[in-house]
């Protein structure tokens, strides 16, 4: 009898916030459990983010990239600073925190 026949599969989840620094190792992550495991993969992201993330797919699109809108206006950034990368100063930076 397989045990994992009525499993639901798993879900690798990846929120990427503030910097870019990291995201190739949570990418290459992902690409891993979806390949290797089967597992479903998604990385949650800001929009400035998921542009960056995208272009690094464009040869596979096993991993789901889902945009959420990061408050910047709403938090005293600029429109559209949805990354410490695109933050100026450190009281810039303060702010995403």
């Amino acid at each position: 009898m397989d045990s994992h026949k009525n499993s639901p599969a798993s879900h690798f989840l990846a929120a990427i916030y503030g910097s870019r620094s990291y995201i190739v190792s949570i990418i290459d992550m992902a690409q891993l459990f979806s390949k290797q495991g089967g597992a479903r993969a998604s990385i949650i992201t800001t929009p400035v983010n998921a542009t960056h993330v995208s272009k690094l797919f464009e040869r596979t699109r096993k991993v789901d990239i889902l945009a959420i809108k990061f408050p910047c206006v709403e938090v005293g950034l600029p429109e559209g600073c949805g990354s410490l990368d695109i933050a100026v100063s450190s009281k810039m930076k303060q702010k995403f925190f």
